[in-house]
């Protein structure tokens, strides 16, 4: 199948299952009319397994692949993973290389498949495992991509899937700053002096402020047509004795 042929059809679909889907019709016809074979009809797990190799196959770097073909060392940044072809899927790729070959893991946990970041496929598969995973977090995002494939600048690409949904920038909670207080009345500084006597054995600046504006409905006076006033509530407290007393300034 001509790699641009497939590229088309997928830069006109932005689903992931649609996509792997559609690859695996086109894949199912090809095995009808040419080796005249009969499907049932429904995807078969294989077909869409196969399909997704095929897909896979199109959007690696081909000058990548033909190196490794030849057995010539990548140019690319790609040699300091260790690349190797892999031809047990019937297609060959570019699986990243490893110590972990004596570890009894599957072959796609120990050596992934490698994908480019820029590949249209790429981004919606990521964003598939997005919305599949409740709206995961970067740091989740690029832990379930390297459970299987290994992409290029999987944390750049995570962060940018997380920002451009709409639902996580809607429902993303906005930290609240301290503002920092209003100026305390004179009127509290003439209580701490007058409070300084009733823990005169304890030491300076034992004295906390605890509360501070409060607003009172339906005080008359200048404030009465406003219906609003501010007051100024504080709780001297002694750190010595654990006394307290309240202090209230208009």
């Amino acid at each position: 199948m001509d790699r641009n042929h497939v590229l088309e059809k997928l830069a006109n679909i932005s689903s992931y299952n649609r996509c792997v889907r559609t690859i695996a019709y086109m894949l199912r016809f090809v095995q009808i009319t040419h080796m005249k074979r009969k499907f049932e009809t429904t995807l078969s797990s294989e077909e869409l397994r196969n399909a997704s190799y095929c897909i896979i196959w199109n959007i690696q770097h081909v000058e990548d692949i033909r190196q490794l073909q030849k057995d010539q060392p990548l140019r690319s940044h790609l040699k300091f993973l260790n690349p190797f072809l892999d031809r047990s899927t019937g297609f060959s790729l570019i699986r990243v290389g490893g110590r972990l070959d004596s570890v009894e893991f599957e072959n796609f946990e120990k050596h992934p498949i490698l994908l480019p970041s820029k590949s249209h496929f790429v981004w919606i598969y990521v964003r598939h495992l997005h919305l599949r995973n409740c709206h995961a977090g970067p740091k989740a995002l690029v832990a379930l991509i390297r459970l299987v494939y290994w992409i290029v600048n999987a944390r750049d690409l995570a962060r940018r899937i997380v920002r451009t949904c709409m639902a996580c920038v809607r429902y993303k909670p906005k930290l609240e700053r301290q503002l920092m207080g209003t100026p305390i009345p004179t009127l509290w500084y003439r209580l701490l002096w007058a409070n300084k006597y009733v823990c005169s054995h304890t030491r300076k600046g034992s004295h906390k402020i605890l509360l501070g504006r409060i607003h009172l409905f339906g005080i008359q006076g200048s404030a009465h047509r406003s219906g609003l006033s501010i007051i100024h509530e504080g709780i001297l407290g002694c750190t010595q004795t654990n006394g307290c007393s309240a202090s209230a300034a208009h």
